[in-house]
């Protein structure tokens, strides 16, 4: 029954935990320290697949090499009109201009002229928007960024009336500074849909990649760092020196990568080094065509794990020791690590590791927590049981090393000493009752005294007697002689105390079990045993002043003691008449 209570006691406990961690996961307390454990999965899958894959989107920059061909930036419109029109007779399906446009040039008109010209000729063009956004963040986890926008700034009139579409490039950074989604920005009812959205919304002329894609908090499902798309150098378009099949039917991305120009970011890619504006631009465009956006987990399905894990590992840690425990705890880790890699890798789905891990660790420290209380429990209950019957320094061995009884049962080599006061009942006819327990308290003291002064158990009081065990609940090899030097000093304090009474004898020794013995509601530890019956047959028949064993148990300790012999008797229980000594002292 108590078992079963402590079982439900440990349930509840594993349970409570793991509803916590899940309250705190849907408060979104563990997101920042998810997007860290995601950063580590991208890196894992670019290691592990490399930068081989097909991709749609090549990217035209503004590099050091062309800065060095072409000279200082900003560069006339007319060579941007040029480019535009190279890439457009090479076959470029979409044309993304990550530039920025916003007013006509006075003083080049007729550079701006061929720009909208090279915008019109285009088969689909689509120019940047830059939204002037008021960025409001909560300091609570689960609040969401609220982003205002306070100014839109368009590319100039004629240039904007050419463009097939707009998009704005504004890139916002996490809480840590880095970039790892592109949100859907709202103004009344009108939605601005990113550059890169936009330019897919014009390569597949359908909306229908939107069905699961591109849901607000995405995340970019980034194909590798800096340089993973295939680069063409700005001068090589201007000059018309590249393969055109390096850009037919291709959407091609127009942007600065050179030092100094355009936009740094960091991304979960971070330790590889920061990354354009434009290839992050080309991961989300890549992403979208493939429909291959990140899939996060159902948050009712990672909850359901975290309750499932909490309570399995919770039966496990309870019935192992700490150290075991420890060694399932770091197997459970990296099995849930090496799943969150596989999942996130090959199927582009995210668990939420986190919590999982944190709910594993608050399981298993509380499970830690129970082996030291219950460790603390048992040591009180051996303090409680041995306290009676032991001397302290024994009491401490015990407590110091419990393995080394077992209150289950066991057998051992131990010597039982009985002790009784002789004319005890007559003394009590004759007397009142406080002097006949005051008297009676005398010898009991000097009685135990001896017994505990010698390494002996008390086991228990018998009315006017004692029993006392020698060589348990610990070991001890001089358990015999111990019991008889036990012997000898009881008969001699007892002559000291101003009585008429006097004190019988009687030791056994041999192979007893021992261990906690009783019912349910009531257990001692004891032992029990023909030497325990031996030895109380002996103090029966023991007289006044007699210390009593057996010729057997004589001949053991006949080196060490002196001894008379009584001859033979007819003891109790045994078939065959048994010589008896009585101990005089030690040699």
């Amino acid at each position: 029954m108590r078992q079963m209570s402590k079982k439900r006691l440990w349930l509840v406990i594993s349970v409570s935990i793991s509803l916590l961690i899940i309250i705190t996961f849907y408060l979104g307390f563990f997101n920042n320290l998810e997007l860290m454990t995601i950063d580590y999965r991208f890196i894992g899958k670019y290691l592990l697949s490399g930068s081989n894959f097909n991709t749609d989107v090549v990217l035209v920059t503004v590099d050091q090499a062309s800065l060095q061909q072409l000279g200082d930036w900003p560069w006339s419109r007319e060579k941007h009109a040029k480019v535009i029109n190279n890439l457009t007779a090479a076959g470029a399906e979409v044309i993304g201009v990550d530039f920025i446009f916003s007013n006509g040039n006075p003083k080049e008109e007729a550079a701006d002229q061929e720009l909208i010209e090279a915008t019109k000729e285009a088969k689909r063009i689509v120019y940047p928007v830059i939204l002037d956004l008021k960025i409001s963040r909560g300091w609570l986890p689960f609040q969401k960024d609220n982003l205002k926008i306070k100014e839109i700034k368009l590319p100039f009139k004629e240039l904007f009336k050419q463009a097939d579409n707009l998009g704005y490039i504004n890139l916002i950074l996490d809480k840590d500074g880095l970039v790892r989604r592109i949100p859907l920005i709202t103004r009344g009812k009108n939605e601005y849909r990113s550059f890169s959205a936009v330019i897919v919304r014009e390569y597949l002329q359908s909306d229908k990649y939107l069905d699961n894609n591109l849901n607000e908090g995405d995340l970019i499902n980034y194909l590798g760092p800096a340089k993973t798309f295939p680069q063409l150098s700005y001068y090589q378009i201007l000059n018309n020196k590249f393969a055109k099949q390096l850009v037919e039917d291709k959407v091609v991305l127009l942007g600065a990568t050179a030092i100094g120009l355009g936009d740094k970011y960091m991304t979960p890619y971070a330790n590889f080094g920061p990354m354009s504006g434009v290839e992050i631009h080309a991961n989300l465009i890549q992403a979208l065509i493939d429909k291959n956006q990140i899939n996060k987990m159902n948050s009712k399905v990672t909850a359901f794990i975290i309750l499932l894990t909490g309570t399995l590992s919770t039966y496990i840690f309870i019935r192992l020791k700490p150290k075991i425990g420890i060694l399932i705890l770091v197997i459970e880790i990296v099995l849930l690590i090496f799943t969150s890699f596989y999942l996130f890798i090959y199927n582009n789905i995210l668990l939420n590791i986190v919590p999982i891990l944190v709910n594993m660790l608050l399981v298993y420290l509380a499970s830690l927590g129970s082996h030291y209380f219950l460790a603390d429990q048992k040591r009180l209950q051996l303090k409680e049981i041995f306290n009676r019957y032991l001397p302290e320094e024994l009491i401490v061995e015990v407590l110091n090393n419990p393995a080394a009884i077992k209150l289950g049962g066991q057998r051992r080599e131990v010597a039982i000493l009985f002790a009784d006061i002789r004319g005890f009942t007559a003394y009590t006819e004759r007397h009142e009752p406080e002097k006949v327990v005051r008297q009676v308290n005398q010898y009991l003291t000097v009685m135990a005294e001896s017994i505990l002064k010698n390494g002996g158990m008390l086991d228990k009081y018998t009315g006017d007697g004692i029993m006392a065990v020698f060589g348990a609940p610990l070991e001890d090899e001089e358990y015999f002689i111990k019991a008889i030097k036990t012997a000898l000093e009881i008969q001699k304090n007892s002559q000291e105390l101003e009585s008429e009474f006097d004190i019988g004898i009687g030791i056994g020794a041999g192979e007893v079990v021992a261990g906690n013995i009783g019912s349910q509601k009531r257990m001692d530890y004891t032992v029990i045993g023909d030497p325990v019956n031996l030895a109380a047959r002996l103090e029966g028949m023991a007289k006044s002043g007699e210390i009593l064993i057996t010729a057997e148990d004589y001949n053991k300790v006949e080196s060490d003691v002196k001894g008379v012999s009584l001859g033979e008797t007819k003891l109790k229980g045994k078939k065959r008449k048994v010589e008896v000594y009585n101990l005089i002292d030690l040699k």
